[in-house]
This record gives structure tokens, sequence and C-alpha cells, in this order.
């Protein structure tokens, strides 16, 4: 055990799959302070940073994605959904510091429902269709 605060959906820099690393990010759950978190765990050091939500609002799984290819371990942006019953917001958090909250909100034009969980990737790895 890593920490004592319920999470799910761990990820990491997909760079490093299969590799020893350093830094995880998760969902916390059911927080005491009623509002989910975004935690960036440094594995080596056993230490762990996180910003909340506000309360009533609900986050999807975090995707991490490097500030560049040739960035180190961590080094770049976490992006999530943050939503509640009727709005969905994506956030962008700086990896390196997460308990400052996030660096960009964009309103989603519709609603992202509950359990929904992905992966962003860019237009350059998308293929059209015939």
């Amino acid at each position: 055990m890593i920490d004592g605060r319920l999470q799910e959906f761990p990820r990491l820099d997909e760079r490093m799959w299969g590799r020893p690393h350093r830094f995880g990010f998760t969902v916390e759950l059911f927080s005491s302070k009623g509002a989910q978190a975004i935690v960036a765990h440094d594995l080596v050091a056993g230490a762990s940073r996180s910003w909340a939500t506000a309360p009533g609002r609900l986050r999807s799984g975090v995707v991490f994605v490097p500030d560049s290819p040739a960035a180190g371990e961590g080094e770049g942006w976490l992006l999530a959904v943050d939503s509640d019953r009727r709005t969905s917001d994506l956030v962008v958090l700086d990896a390196t510091r997460v308990e400052q909250g996030p660096v960009a909100r964009v309103h989603l034009p519709q609603r992202i429902p509950d359990g929904f969980h992905g992966d962003w990737m860019s237009a350059a790895t998308c293929v059209s269709g015939p």
C-alpha cells in the first residue's frame, strides 16, 4: 500500500511501461472532504501531492501527457474530465505542481457521462476511415 486514501485508475507516464518508474497518478474517490482529488505519487520519495475539485463534482481517470518526447519522466500535463450533474470541463494540471490546481479549464459542449474512461490522443495518431 502506498497511500491510505481510496483511489482508482492508476496511470503513469506511458513511456515507462514495463520499466521501473518513479511517478504514478490516480483519482481519489470518497474523500473525507467531500471532493475527489487527482493524486500524484512520487514512488521513490514515498510522497504525494494532490488537488481536489469542488465538492459535488466528479472526476474521470487522469491521463499523463509528456511535455515533449524528450521530457523527463513525470514532466508534462495531467488531463481529466471534471463534471457536475449538468456540465463537464477538461482540466489540465502541471504534473510537477498538481497541488496548484488547473492551469487550464476547457468547458466541453456536452456533459461526459459518469464512469466514462478513455485516453486522449493527438490528431497525428488518429487514423481516418476509408
